[in-house]
């Protein structure tokens, strides 16, 4: 019965944007920076999961039942800079996606 629970949870995790942190690195960056750059997005993912979930009850607090509004401005935010930002990487090989970065 927990798995039941729990499965459905990470299941829409990978749908919004949870997974960007954690492919993003590896996709656009260069073979020798990637080990870095991975560690620094998993580490800046995990402090911000920190931070919103030591401010989650203060928020809840003040804000009572729109305690999850602030969290849905910051993933319509994320949202808008992924799609604005962050470019396509289906189909292209590393070379192109360095040589699209360069030029933007």
């Amino acid at each position: 019965m927990c798995w039941s629970r729990f499965s459905p949870s990470i299941s829409w995790t990978g749908i919004g944007l949870g997974p960007v942190p954690w492919l993003l690195p590896a996709e656009i960056m260069p073979s020798e920076t990637r080990a870095l750059a991975s560690s620094a997005a998993a580490t800046t993912n995990w402090l911000a999961n920190f931070i919103s979930s030591q401010a989650f009850l203060v928020i809840a607090n003040s804000l009572g039942g729109f305690a999850f509004v602030p969290f849905g401005v910051c993933l319509m935010l994320g949202t808008l800079f992924v799609l604005r930002v962050v470019p396509e990487t289906k189909g292209k090989s590393l070379e192109q996606i360095q040589a699209e970065l360069a030029f933007s």
